[in-house]
This record gives structure tokens, sequence and C-alpha cells, in this order.
């Protein structure tokens, strides 16, 4: 049996740990955020991404929300602020700067992603398997990669006849991809898939 005083050390030791580790149970995280995701340094926000934004001693200005369709969300005092496009660092300078300097002197931001919002490509025409496909939230892949998704190009593929349809400014453009380059030797163009994109290969013709 542990004795008082054996008891009372032990307790010292785990206080002083505590203490030099900088924890406390205000700042210990939310047991519905601990799951929170590690993007990349490049990583852009997009709509509907759910971010945490903490302002340093400003409890009542930290928040968790959902990116809306436009790529902003709404903080209090500053309103609406659109963050969609940019990476965690730049967002939380947006912040700082809108908060700057009639609300907070030198405000100290960060964002955190809580969840990424799924993001899916449609390819369609001659693959193996024609489908819609979810990539990877924080990072990108290239046509050739995407192709790759959908089992390879069918036997009737013609790889130079690719279009990719994307939606830019609201508007749906059609891009024409020369896919069959960006797959000979030495070749090291490459055509970035964004989410959204619908990928059609077309067909060779005899």
């Amino acid at each position: 049996m542990m004795s008082k005083v054996s008891a009372v050390f032990t307790f010292t030791i785990v206080a002083l740990f505590t203490m030099r580790a900088g924890i406390s149970h205000a700042e210990a995280p939310d047991e519905t955020l601990r799951g929170l995701a590690t993007p990349s340094a490049s990583y852009q926000l997009s709509p509907q991404d759910l971010v945490q934004i903490h302002v340093f001693q400003e409890d009542d200005l930290s928040t968790v929300q959902r990116l809306s369709d436009n790529g902003t969300i709404d903080l209090p005092l500053i309103g609406e602020v659109k963050l969609s496009g940019q990476s965690l660092q730049q967002a939380a300078r947006t912040i700082e700067t809108r908060l700057r300097p009639d609300y907070l002197i030198h405000p100290q931001v960060t964002v955190t992603i809580a969840e990424f919002v799924k993001k899916r490509i449609t390819i369609l025409g001659e693959v193996n398997k024609p489908g819609a496909y979810e990539i990877p939230a924080n990072e990108s892949i290239d046509l050739t990669q995407a192709i790759g998704l959908a089992g390879g190009y069918s036997r009737l593929a013609s790889p130079a006849r690719t279009t990719v349809k994307r939606a830019v400014g609201g508007r749906e453009e059609v891009i024409k991809v020369n896919a069959k380059v960006m797959t000979s030797e030495g070749n090291t163009q490459r055509f970035k898939v964004l989410p959204g994109d619908t990928i059609t290969v077309g067909k060779s013709f005899f």
C-alpha cells in the first residue's frame, strides 16, 4: 500500500510535469475535435471544409464552422470572411487583418481543419471503370493519376481526345487536353485535376 508521503510525492511530480508541459483542463482539446486532420502546407481551404478558429485569449471570438458554398464563414465582430482558396496560415492572417486594429491590437489567430469536405471527380468515356471517384482531400492529383483511378484506358480510347468540364467563376468550361502527350516518355507536363471536374476520354476512329 502506498504511504501518504509517497502519494504526496507522486502527486507533486505529476503536477510539476503538467505545469512544465503547459497543460491545463481549460486548454484540453474538445473531445468532438480530437480527429483534427493534418493537411499539407500547400492545402487550400474549400467550401464545406469544417474549420476550427482559435483567437488567443479571446474565447468569445473562437469558433468551429463549416465554410459556406461561397467559401465564407461568419465571425463575431467582423462578419463574413472569405477563406476558400487560402492555406491555413493565410486564412489566419486574413482574420487577424480584419480584427486589427478596430477590435484587437495584436490578434493571434490559428486555423485548423476539423473535417475535410469530400472531393469527387467523374471519369467517363473510354476508361475501364467509368464513374465518380473520391480524391484525397489534402492532396492533388493529375490527369494521368485520375485515369488510373478509373482502371486506365479502354482498348478503344484516344487519350489525345480527352476533355475536362470544370466550373470556373460560376460558369462551366470545357478544356481540351491531349493526355497522350502527358504519358509520352520523358514528358514532365502535368494537368492538375480539381474537385468537381468531369473527365471524358474520347474514342479512337479507325
